[in-house]
């Protein structure tokens, strides 16, 4: 997730790369912490279930520099 800091150059480059129609941020919700990408899992599933996407892609790096990239599709 951006956080606008000091990781916001590894984001960037993945949204350049991923060339997403939306992005939706999701750090400023519930922080820099181990739970975020669950967090932003969680979003993107809602998302998903409520017709608002059809893919998500929850990009993530955190301070330890450990980098995931979940890809969520709609069957």
């Amino acid at each position: 997730g951006d956080t606008g800091g000091e990781y916001s150059d590894f984001y960037n480059k993945a949204v350049d790369i991923i060339k997403p129609s939306n992005r939706v941020s999701f750090k400023q919700y519930c922080g820099e912490f181990p739970v975020a990408t669950a967090f932003g899992t969680w979003m993107a599933w809602k998302a998903l279930q409520e017709n608002q996407a059809e893919t998500a892609v929850i990009v993530n790096r955190d301070p330890r520099g450990y980098c995931s990239f979940i890809v969520l599709h709609r069957c």
